[in-house]
């Protein structure tokens, strides 16, 4: 008889931890909605067997409302985003170098002036005004080819101090990945919530598929 109170309070007190660490959950559901990265956790219950026989009910684990190949879609096209995005400030200086061609201003305009210059020269070769208009093109052409010259290593230092912090950016991101991995491969064994972990895990992964082209892939243990 004892044992049978026993037993009954045992698989009572088993709903009770349950709904607790349920609504732990859920709490923490509520309090995270706002937070970046976070993805909704659901508390998956079970039927708890002890020696064939049924002793309440526990939670066999908590997993995450997650579509992962909806995620993978976004990350390759938000590397293909990036990889535009970087580029575009670098082409709008450079395309600012040649100018529209209707332009006064545009290299086109004074390579087209330096070029019907010479034409009038060469049918007038003795006049001044020909020649000295040729030598003033000319000059423009040089000052014109000078500027462009300085900007374009001014946007290559730019590019090699960028490349360089993300390069290094990249490593930080690698090496949290897998601190993360070691992480949740070791929980994940000892049947600890891992799912937080993978969270974080996903914002390290969503941050780096910003700066390069990835491909990833999921091993059996749980790494990534």
């Amino acid at each position: 008889m004892a044992g049978d109170i026993t037993l009954a309070l045992r698989t009572a007190q088993s709903g009770l931890l349950a709904t607790q660490a349920g609504l732990q959950v859920l709490s923490n559901n509520i309090a995270n909605v706002n937070s970046p990265g976070y993805s909704r956790k659901i508390a998956n219950f079970e039927a708890r067997v002890i020696s064939g026989t049924g002793s309440g009910v526990q939670i066999s684990d908590v997993t995450r409302r997650v579509d992962e190949g909806l995620l993978k879609s976004l990350r390759l096209e938000t590397s293909k985003f990036e990889w535009h995005d970087t580029q575009r400030p670098f082409f709008d200086r450079i395309d600012d170098l040649f100018g529209q061609p209707l332009d006064n201003s545009s290299f086109a305009h004074t390579m087209q002036s330096l070029a019907s210059a010479l034409e009038t020269l060469a049918v007038t070769p003795d006049r001044l005004l020909e020649q000295s208009d040729v030598v003033n093109w000319a000059q423009q052409l040089a000052i014109a080819l000078q500027d462009m010259t300085r900007t374009i290593q001014e946007l290559r230092l730019q590019a090699d101090a960028a490349i360089k912090e993300k390069a290094d950016r990249i490593n930080e991101l690698t090496t949290r990945i897998q601190s993360l991995n070691d992480s949740l491969v070791s929980f994940g064994t000892t049947g600890r919530d891992t799912s937080d972990l993978k969270d974080q895990r996903d914002q390290a992964v969503d941050e780096l598929a910003q700066i390069v082209d990835i491909r990833y892939f999921y091993r059996a243990n749980g790494d990534v």
